[in-house]
């Protein structure tokens, strides 16, 4: 019977995801289209030399900087209206409880991020290709082909965005008040720790970093967890 009540839990995630999937595809659109954007226009920094025979020499730097500042805004705020009680309760086709809503939504972040750090990358590329063919350059070495590295840093960085965005969410919807007046200690609080705070996360290897970025996003996420299932239990 265990089993039984196990499976049809994670079938109702399971819908409930492929549920979300399917109405919330416009935020992730939007997301994309400003990607794009802010890929085309953001302003890359280029070095002009000279060669033989007279040859000129522009050498242009990409960077995902840009991209992905953009995006970490955009993937909170997303996060931070998938957790309004509003969005929560939308779908009234498949039966919900707050703990099944809260994994779904996360798993649905999981997803949305990845598909974002995907296309923050094509963005880039292409934008790099419609140069190339457009003003007829020559690419010299591996810039179009994507850092398996810069990949998950990037995923990892995101998700992370998303976790903070998904708890200040959840806070919000439970006092506004209280909300606001710890995000604004917080934010002060940060800034006078925040070089400590960047030294403690890039003292070390990639594989550091990204091992505590994940560290942070679990944790947000397990405290958003937390105060949604104790939401439910005061109103049971």
């Amino acid at each position: 019977m265990m089993y039984s009540n196990n499976v049809s839990i994670w079938k109702n995630i399971v819908s409930q995801v492929k549920w979300k999937l399917g109405a919330h595809n416009s935020a992730v659109l939007t997301i994309v289209i400003i990607q794009l954007i802010i890929a085309a226009i953001a302003n890359h920094g280029s070095m002009r030399g000279s060669g033989l025979n007279n040859m000129q020499v522009t050498e242009y730097i990409y960077s995902l900087d840009s991209v992905m500042m953009v995006s970490v805004v955009a993937v909170a705020a997303t996060c931070i209206a998938l957790s309004s009680k509003r969005t929560q309760s939308d779908n009234l086709a498949i039966p919900t409880t707050r703990l099944t809503a809260s994994i779904s939504t996360i798993l649905f972040i999981w997803i949305i991020t990845f598909i974002t750090t995907v296309t923050a990358i094509v963005s880039q590329n292409l934008v790099q290709v419609v140069k190339i063919l457009v003003l007829d350059l020559d690419i010299i070495g591996r810039t179009l082909v994507p850092s398996v590295t810069v990949f998950f840093v990037f995923y990892f960085i995101l998700l992370c965005a998303g976790a903070v965005g998904y708890f200040i969410g959840v806070m919000f919807s439970l006092s506004k008040i209280v909300t606001i007046l710890s995000g604004v200690l917080f934010i002060v609080y940060l800034a006078k720790v925040e070089q400590n705070i960047f030294i403690w996360l890039l003292d070390e290897s990639y594989g550091m970093f990204m091992l505590k970025i994940l560290l942070i996003a679990i944790v947000f996420y397990a405290l958003a967890l937390f105060v949604n299932n104790r939401q439910e239990v005061r109103r049971g």
